[in-house]
C-alpha cells in the first residue's frame, strides 16, 4: 500500500555519516527529512532541501525511502521499535554488523548496506556502497541511492550479504593488510632502507600478491 509522503528520502541518525548521506541526497536534488535523538543535530542540517523532524514516526512517514544510519543494528532496532507500521516504507539499514534477525518484525530491514568509505567520500567515487535484500526495492530506489556514490551496487537478495562483504573485505582483509604493511615498512626503514626505494618497490609487491591469488 502506498503512503502519502512529503519528502523523497528520510535519514535517521545525523552523526558524521548520516549528515553526509543527507547532504549528498539533497545535493542530488532530493528533498530530505532528517531525524536524530538529539534534535539539534538534525536542525543543524536545515536548508531548502533538508527538513528536521522532531518525532520518529513523522520522520518515517515523511518519505517512501528511509535510511537508518546508526552505530549498531541493535541501536537501529531500538529507534524503530516505537513505530507501529512500516507499510509502504523501504527501510535501508546503513551498517557494518550482520543483521541478527531479532527484534520487532517491523524493524527487520528490507535492504542492508555495506559501506566501504568515509563520510568525506560520500557523494564521490571514493566510497562504495553495497546493497542486499529486496531486489524490487533496489529497482525502485536505486536512482536515489546512487546519489550517495556512483559506486553503488546491489549484490544479493540475501539481506546479510552486503554486510558480510563489508566485514570480510574491510575488517578481515584490508585493515590487517594495512597494519601488516605499516609494521613491515617501519621495520625496513628502521634497518636503513631508503623511503624512495620502498615507495618504488611497494607497487610491485602488491602486484605480485594479485598474480599469486589468481593462480592459486
Amino acid at each position: 500500500m502506498d503512503k502519502t509522503t512529503s519528502h523523497d528520502v528520510t535519514v535517521l541518525g545525523c552523526g558524521l555519516m548520516g549528515s553526509a548521506l543527507a547532504r549528498a541526497l539533497a545535493g542530488g536534488g532530493k528533498t530530505v527529512a532528517v531525524w536524530n535523538r538529539t534534535h539539534h543535530r538534525a536542525a543543524a542540517l536545515t536548508d531548502n532541501a533538508i527538513a528536521p523532524m522532531r518525532e520518529i514516526g513523522d520522520a518515517i512517514a515523511a518519505a517512501p525511502l528511509v535510511l537508518a544510519c546508526f552505530a549498531t543494528y541493535d541501536a537501529a532496532l531500538a529507534v524503530l521499535e516505537p513505530v507501529p507500521d512500516l507499510t509502504g516504507t523501504t527501510l535501508v539499514n546503513v551498517g557494518t554488523g550482520a543483521p541478527s534477525g531479532s527484534g520487532p518484525a517491523n524493524a527487520v530491514p528490507s535492504t542492508w548496506t555495506g559501506l566501504l568509505g568515509y563520510p568525506a567520500e560520500i557523494g564521490t567515487e571514493g566510497a562504495a556502497i553495497l546493497y542486499s535484500g529486496s531486489e524490487t526495492a533496489w529497482a525502485e530506489h536505486g536512482e536515489s541511492l546512487t546519489l550517495l556514490t556512483p559506486v553503488s551496487v546491489w549484490v544479493s537478495r540475501d539481506v546479510k550479504i552486503a554486510s558480510v562483504l563489508n566485514v570480510g573485505l574491510v575488517g578481515m582483509f584490508l585493515v590487517p593488510a594495512v597494519s601488516a604493511y605499516v609494521e613491515a615498512s617501519t621495520y625496513m626503514l628502521g634497518q636503513g632502507v631508503d623511503q624512495p626505494l620502498l615507495d618504488a618497490l611497494t607497487p610491485a609487491a602488491f602486484a605480485s600478491s594479485r598474480v599469486r591469488r589468481r593462480g592459486s
